[in-house]
């Protein structure tokens, strides 16, 4: 998080998303088990940094009271989301190649959603109080 929250999670979820397309494209050309394991190592390396920077973020802005309230918050809307995404990949039901650009597509969403939203370097600095 040295480059500040914003950085971190947009990057993160930028190599998700980048890993999700490229095992979509696996899928569709028949790639193999090492492609695939690749762009599953991508999404994993994406997936790590943003996770716990959307996380910190959070925690860090609100006061030492309200940090249970809002950790309880965030993984309930990740819950929630995860739902609406299987619920979204199952219109593509035994077409997998389809459900990972469909995974690519929601994870290019939350990467602008969340670069756009989290704070930059000047959120890296806890509020007193």
């Amino acid at each position: 998080v040295r480059g500040g929250m914003r950085a971190s999670v947009g990057l993160g979820f930028t190599l998700a998303a980048t890993g999700a397309g490229l095992l979509s494209v696996a899928a569709l050309r028949g790639w193999g088990i090492p492609a695939t394991f690749a762009a599953l190592a991508l999404v994993g390396m994406g997936v790590g940094p943003a996770a716990s920077s959307s996380l910190l973020g959070p925690q860090s802005r609100a006061p030492w009271q309200y940090r249970g309230i809002v950790t309880s918050t965030l993984y309930s809307m990740r819950l929630l989301g995860g739902s609406l995404a299987v619920a979204a990949l199952s219109l593509a039901r035994g077409h997998f190649a389809t459900q990972f650009a469909i995974a690519a597509g929601l994870t290019a969403v939350a990467a602008l959603g969340m670069a756009l939203a989290a704070p930059g370097l000047e959120g890296n600095v806890t509020r007193e109080g």
